[in-house]
């Protein structure tokens, strides 16, 4: 049938470890940042909310919701450099 002969696309079981070990440290590193660093990265990433939104929501200008994000993302980036490049688990 052709639904046999299509591949079968997916992930192996050592790339959901990889997934989740991902998933692990960016919690820790979030979880590691300033907290007003923090609140803006989980409504933006979690919430999926606006800058505006988050602005209204921490009783904050826009565009300091905005430079918190931006401060934040170097910090989260070497936090998670050595996972990226698969030479360290968290």
């Amino acid at each position: 049938s052709p639904l046999a002969s299509m591949p079968d696309t997916s992930p192996l079981p050592e790339e959901l470890a990889e997934h989740h070990d991902l998933q692990e440290c960016l919690q820790r590193a979030i979880e590691a940042l300033p907290p007003k660093f923090r609140s803006v990265v989980l409504l933006r990433y979690a919430g999926q909310l606006s800058f505006s939104e988050i602005g209204q929501v921490l009783a904050m200008p826009e565009a300091t919701a905005k430079t918190y994000f931006q401060r934040a993302k170097p910090l989260l980036r070497n936090a998670l450099s050595p996972q990226l490049q698969g030479t360290l688990t968290c």
